[in-house]
């Protein structure tokens, strides 16, 4: 009678567990709704609950020690990246008395948790079979709140209070970070289920790519154009048909046009405050050498710290105390960029050649893993990680997708997925 009770116990606090995880994904772009400053603290605050919960399952340390076992040359190289990096946190330039040292701080304890956050979400996945049908509905809902809330913000006053509130991001980088996240997973469904044309996951892809548009990230949109590339080559690989899944694309970038020329006329009749989007094709001086100069800077960076870097967000604080200018177009603009716009350079910076080489080994590792077990048809599913890393992992090439907190959140996901080859039902 009381193992019973205990293995119904169990069972449901497994059940608390799965839906958790479904509310994690829902909810964690959401965050970033108000006040987005604080958006790092929310999701953090989100993956210590998640790894309070699951240290707490029965049984869950030992299945931890028997991971280990099995992997044990992964976690020799992940312990290292992590002594690595205190390392860099340690020796980094940026002193106390230095503006910003609590950005360094904070941003190591930023990597700790994401660290830890990684290791029990695979232990979890490993172990969990997860329900398809759940898992999609979230990320679908949670982008069309998005979507909605971005929208609706533009019919309202700049001044008022509800505006403020609907204000996703300070800038225009952050939604577009969030959206090649959203749009990798969707095109990932849609690789797994378009065998036939659907006009609800056109209008979804649709609305989607107009918010793309919108904000004219053409970063965000070369990835976007890349996993939509990746999932029809895919296709062809594994000798299926992707004729309708092309045409879904086709249909959904030119309805995307549509929907955000209404949506744009829309404001233009409905408010005085009318929004403006940013062109795609912007030429620029400044935008074929604003990046450039930026990575150059980092580059030069290196030489005097090549090993361990500077530390964690030492990118900004290094110019914000006077300890490195960027030349050419910044320094003219009076401006400085907060991170270097590229994920490499950036790991380059703040953890150096060996915290780089870690990491960057176990992702290639990870990434293979996946595109095998892809190829050999031995776990389809695994497209949707695949694809998110991948367009994350382009996008990030430009901007700061291995930065933001919400596409970092789902990066760790979509490798822990990978690297346990979860099951979906």
């Amino acid at each position: 009678m009381r193992k019973n009770i205990k293995s119904l116990k169990a069972k449901n606090y497994d059940i608390i567990l799965e839906n958790y995880f479904y509310f994690f994904i829902l909810i964690t772009p959401i965050l970033t709704i108000y006040d987005d400053t604080q958006a790092v603290i929310r999701v953090l605050v989100l993956q210590i609950i998640f790894i309070s919960m699951l240290l707490i399952k029965k049984d869950f340390i030992k299945l931890i020690k028997q991971l280990f076992n099995n992997n044990k040359v992964t976690v020799i190289i992940l312990a290292s990246f992590l002594i690595s990096t205190t390392i860099s946190f340690i020796i980094s330039p940026a002193k106390v008395e230095h503006w910003g040292f609590n950005f360094v701080r904070q941003r190591y304890l930023e990597l700790i948790v994401y660290f830890f956050f990684f290791i029990f979400i695979f232990v979890y996945l490993s172990k969990t079979i997860i329900n398809f049908k759940k898992f999609i509905t979230v990320i679908i809902c949670s982008s069309l709140i998005f979507v909605n809330f971005i929208y609706i913000q533009g019919f309202l006053k700049s001044g008022s209070e509800i505006y403020k509130l609907l204000s996703l991001y300070s800038e225009i980088r952050g939604p577009g970070l969030v959206l090649t996240s959203f749009v990798s997973c969707f095109v990932g469904y849609l690789t797994l289920s378009n065998n036939n044309i659907n006009y609800k996951d056109i209008l979804i892809l649709s609305l989607l790519l107009s918010l793309v548009y919108y904000f004219g990230g053409r970063g965000n949109l070369l990835s976007i154009f890349i996993i939509c590339a990746l999932s029809m080559i895919y296709k062809k690989i594994i000798n299926q048909k992707y004729y309708s899944l092309f045409l879904t694309f086709l249909i959904s970038f030119s309805l995307a046009w549509i929907i955000l020329k209404t949506i744009v006329f829309l404001y233009s009749i409905g408010t005085d405050n009318i929004q403006g989007t940013y062109s795609l094709i912007r030429i620029e001086k400044k935008d074929f050498y604003d990046r450039i100069e930026i990575w150059i800077a980092s580059f030069n960076l290196l030489k005097d710290s090549l090993l361990f870097g500077y530390g964690p967000n030492a990118f900004l604080v290094l110019q914000s105390n006077n300890l490195l200018t960027i030349e050419g177009w910044w320094i003219k603009s009076n401006m400085f960029p907060t991170h270097t716009h590229n994920f490499i350079f950036q790991f380059l910076v703040e953890w150096g050649l060996i915290g780089t080489l870690l990491i960057l080994f176990l992702m290639t590792k990870n990434i293979l893993k996946g595109i095998i077990i892809l190829i050999k048809k031995q776990n389809k599913y695994l497209i949707i990680p695949v694809l998110n890393v991948a367009g994350l992992t382009a996008h990030g090439m430009v901007d700061g997708t291995y930065i933001h907190p919400v596409t970092v959140t789902f990066l760790l996901i979509s490798n822990a997925m990978i690297a346990a080859n979860v099951k979906f039902k």
